[in-house]
């Protein structure tokens, strides 16, 4: 989640747990019953999805999707809710273990917030 700080610093907690409520929503409706979701930080989830497979690729995109909709009302003005996305895969053969995967997908997660932020400032 991008900017949980700053709309803490800004609207307060209680703004800041609403939008964190809201993104775990999101998860709820877009990742199966069978995937495995929960928030590992502050402003960090992860999602372990069972047996990858094309709905596996359509939960994603019905995240990615229902984070670019998303925003939470605050009388004049919205916050837009916005994620960077890290993503790693386990093959048995690798030899890695979760804790490799954890790293290698918030290595993919930071390179996505580069990427957002580079798009979102061009040159």
């Amino acid at each position: 989640m991008d900017g949980l700080k700053s709309v803490n610093d800004s609207f307060g907690h209680a703004v800041g747990d609403e939008l964190i409520c809201s993104v775990a929503e999101i998860f709820r409706e877009a990742f199966r019953e069978a995937d495995v979701i929960a928030r590992i930080g502050g402003d960090e989830f992860a999602a372990l999805l069972v047996d990858f497979d094309s709905e596996s690729s359509l939960a994603i995109q019905r995240f990615q999707s229902g984070i670019a909709a998303a925003s939470l009302d605050r009388g004049a003005q919205g916050l837009a809710v916005s994620a960077a996305l890290g993503v790693a895969s386990y093959d048995p053969r690798s030899g890695k273990t979760l804790e490799d995967l954890m790293r290698l997908a918030d290595q993919d997660m930071y390179l996505d917030k580069l990427s957002n932020r580079e798009s979102a400032n061009p040159s």
